[in-house]
């Protein structure tokens, strides 16, 4: 069934800019630049940006092996690790290592996400009484079916891999700000209401349609509520109670 794409529009996609390493003592034959697909997960749906210092060697052919990353800020949300696959696209002039003692190099990779949008007042057709009803079927079918989304969200975040710290604090603020699940139904309940009134559809489609990334669209600007919300709450928190990177 097509419910992914409902249930997935509640948690915005990781968002980031492409920015490229800093100064480094090598010369790059390919620079190493991080994209939205390497961005942690939280990070990005917090919209925190972020660094890690990486050291490598580099092979004959420039290629980046046996990296490691030296430290990496806010720490212990994925930057390290996010770092070393950034670098390990990349590729090293030989010629710039060749008279060094070593052939290791350390590189700084910065992570700058985009900072939250407001979204649009939603402009929409009005969904009919079909359309209402098949919206809350909808909801009944995925949204009561499903843990409520403050435990989804900590699955996806996956908070167990936090020190002790951070992952207790964040697990009070989600129980705290993310909606109740019977909330949650209702806000999906009208979403998918609404959408199914733009597309002109009674139903919701039973498999992945050939414009699905519009429904996704779709989905996320038909929500009543606006999770960017309760997520600058936990990123203003997060921020003032651990490190968090200004630019």
């Amino acid at each position: 069934m097509f419910a992914t794409v409902a249930l997935a529009a509640l948690l915005s996609d990781p968002v980031a800019v492409p920015v490229e390493p800093e100064q480094t003592p090598v010369e790059w034959v390919i620079r190493p630049q991080a994209t939205p697909e390497d961005y942690p997960v939280m990070a990005g749906q917090l919209a925190l940006n972020g660094y890690a210092l990486v050291e490598c060697e580099a092979d004959p052919q420039g290629i980046p092996i046996n990296c490691l990353s030296l430290t990496s800020s806010p720490a212990h949300l994925g930057f390290d690790t996010a770092a070393i696959n950034v670098v390990q696209r990349g590729r090293v002039s030989p010629a710039s290592i060749e008279n060094t003692d070593t052939r290791r190099f350390t590189v700084r990779i910065p992570f700058k996400s985009r900072p939250f949008e407001t979204r649009p007042e939603w402009k929409g057709p009005d969904p009919t009484e079909i359309q209402l009803n098949a919206g809350r079927q909808f909801a009944r079918n995925t949204v009561m079916r499903h843990p409520p989304i403050a435990v989804r969200m900590r699955q996806v975040w996956q908070l167990d891999r936090l020190p002790a710290e951070q992952r207790d604090a964040l697990t009070a603020w989600l129980n705290e700000l993310a909606p109740s699940r019977e909330q949650e139904a209702a806000d999906t309940a009208i979403a998918v209401a609404r959408v199914l009134a733009v597309h002109g559809v009674d139903s919701w489609p039973n498999s992945q349609p050939e414009n699905h990334a519009e429904w996704r669209r779709d989905m996320a600007l038909a929500r009543p509520d606006d999770s960017s919300i309760a997520m600058k709450e936990i990123a203003r928190r997060y921020c003032a109670t651990f490190a968090c990177v200004s630019d």
